[in-house]
């Protein structure tokens, strides 16, 4: 994944697996540390978040196929956009 924010970039990692039809666990791994992430799948719309001392962390988007793109809010931190492509 490649995010870019006003507080910069990174190219963090998404493990992520279904618990049923729209809910989603994982982890995250990159910049910010690990992390486990919850979030859901409905329909091409997809919202993962984890927290960080007090902050939120979302990713809120849309999935094409094996790619995924949108907007990511690292708490009050920064904003900024994602693109993402599943490993095969």
């Amino acid at each position: 994944m490649n995010v870019e924010t006003s507080a910069g970039s990174g190219s963090p990692t998404f493990v992520l697996e279904h618990l049923d039809a729209t809910n989603l666990k994982g982890t995250y791994s990159g910049q910010l540390g690990d992390y486990d992430v919850r979030g859901t799948l409905k329909g091409n719309h997809i919202h993962l978040e984890f927290s960080i001392s007090g902050e939120i962390i979302e990713y809120d988007g849309t999935v094409t196929g094996n790619e995924m793109k949108g907007k990511v809010k690292l708490g009050t931190m920064a904003e900024g956009t994602f693109t993402g492509k599943k490993k095969e």
